[in-house]
């Protein structure tokens, strides 16, 4: 068997590397969003720029210009309203805990949602959730269908169902391969004459969906390497022996990388939820299928979630305390303050996907998992001892 991988392993290197020519030479790759590898980054790169093409008040100054040709792609046409000043436009937007009722089950979760737009008039909104490669949380589209009056839109990369037992659940799907594309080549068409550089990052943000779809020249890579391993039944089970190891490698990853950051914190004697004080902490990691996520969260303790203005007040007194930490916070209802990683790390924005690692970078983080979740584990803690020693100081 490990003579008919070696042989399709070459067969295949040669069959890309001939295609990668042809790429180099297209130019399609030489992407901004690609060389800091952020193709395939649900929230910081998709939903982001979706949501700044959507907003007719975003720093495109297209106006709702956009917006109707998104409504007009996706054969939305109940969404309507009177003046471009009443639609607002939302990314990772916090509800709040919504319990859902399944069968015999019972459920409830703080509920996000990825892209939402809404018409303030009327109080009508579009629901996007954004799916690359992560899985469905649990209920996820059942406890969306709580909220109303509003519409509901599924987006994948190529369209799949919503798996799902409740009969009353209504979404759309729509999908990166066939919608987003259309958009974006509409969008292209609508601001050619009037603003190239605008109409060249739309176009740049089109060829990393064209790329994550599997369309254009990537199409034809692909076609080939697909005949490369049909070939013969040989080359068939060396690809599916090849394919099986390394989904291992991916789990087995995940696996160091989460019980090495849980001893991080252990060996240094910090909790990784507690409370100091007048305020909560969580130090959360997340191991989707094809991401780690890593944060530190801080909250006025026994809050669940916070108004906007609790929100603003409790970040201006954290940010008080820990302002040599603020180039890397965010803010939602929920936590008001919480940290990503140093910049440095390769959990850049606390958000390390492993699609986006090449074979020098997985290599270097499998081999000294250890020293990087130590790294996160001191910036995290660093953060705490701050605040600790600050409230020990009053």
């Amino acid at each position: 068997m490990k003579q008919n991988t070696d042989v399709l392993l070459e067969t295949v290197k040669t069959t890309a590397n001939n295609w990668n020519e042809k790429i180099i030479k297209s130019g399609i790759d030489f992407n901004i969003i690609s060389i800091l590898g952020m193709e395939n980054n649900e929230r910081y790169t998709h939903s982001a720029f979706i949501a700044e093409l959507l907003n007719p008040k975003g720093r495109h100054g297209q106006k709702s210009l956009f917006l109707d040709l998104f409504l007009a792609a996706c054969e939305i046409n109940d969404f309507t309203y009177k003046h471009e000043g009443a639609i607002m436009v939302e990314v990772e937007k916090h509800i709040r805990e919504i319990t859902v009722n399944m069968g015999e089950e019972t459920y409830s979760s703080r509920t996000y949602l990825d892209i939402v737009i809404t018409n303030t008039d009327s109080n009508e909104s579009i629901f996007i959730e954004n799916k690359i490669w992560a899985i469905d949380q649990k209920y996820q589209l059942e406890r969306y269908n709580k909220l109303k009056p509003h519409t509901l839109l599924y987006l994948t990369v190529d369209g799949k169902e919503y798996s799902t037992t409740d009969k009353d659940l209504t979404y759309k799907i729509i999908s990166y391969e066939k919608h987003i594309i259309k958009w974006l080549e509409l969008c292209i068409q609508a601001v050619q004459s009037i603003s190239e550089k605008q109409a060249l990052t739309i176009e740049m943000y089109k060829d990393v969906i064209e790329k994550l779809t599997n369309q254009s020249i990537y199409k034809n890579m692909s076609e080939d390497i697909k005949k490369d391993i049909l070939l013969n039944e040989e080359n068939f089970k060396a690809a599916e022996l090849i394919f099986n190891n390394y989904l291992q490698i991916k789990q087995d990853y995940f696996f160091k990388f989460k019980t090495s950051f849980e001893a991080a914190f252990q060996t240094r004697n910090f909790e990784r939820f507690s409370v100091l004080g007048n305020f909560n902490y969580g130090i959360d990691i997340d191991t989707d299928e094809g991401s780690i996520e890593v944060y530190l969260g801080i909250k006025p303790a026994g809050k669940e979630k916070l108004n906007e203005d609790e929100k603003n007040m409790a970040r201006a007194e954290i940010q008080n305390i820990l302002h040599e930490f603020t180039p890397n916070i965010n803010s939602t209802n929920y936590w008001p303050i919480w940290f990503n990683p140093k910049q440095g790390s390769l959990l850049q924005n606390g958000d390390l996907t492993f699609k986006n690692l090449n074979y020098n970078q997985l290599h270097e983080l499998y081999e000294n998992t250890d020293a990087h979740t130590s790294e996160i584990a001191e910036y995290f803690i660093s953060i705490l001892e701050k605040l600790k020693n600050h409230l020990n100081n009053q």
